[in-house]
């Protein structure tokens, strides 16, 4: 199972647990490249949410609560059933 949550991200289901993977540029394409692994779809989750928000520009508590609310948002419409694609 691949669950695409944008252009650099998805999140990748194997035998033996789940994979955030980045896109990487590879020669004149990309390529996907496992980053961490998981033992559920719901660490998965919340820990690409924890990788976005440690990697974030916030400075204060303010805007690191502002940027928790928009990858909710993010993460929220990239999971929605109802507009969810295979890829």
């Amino acid at each position: 199972m691949r669950l695409p949550i944008d252009d650099n991200y998805r999140i990748v289901g194997y035998t033996c647990g789940w994979a955030i993977e980045k896109k990487r540029p590879y020669k004149k394409t990309h390529k996907w490249e496992a980053i961490k692994w998981y033992g559920s779809l719901e660490q998965a989750i919340n820990g690409l949410g924890r990788l976005w928000l440690r990697t974030s520009d916030a400075k204060t508590l303010e805007s690191a609560l502002m940027e928790v609310d928009r990858i909710i948002a993010k993460l929220s419409r990239a999971l929605d059933t109802d507009c969810y694609q295979y890829r």
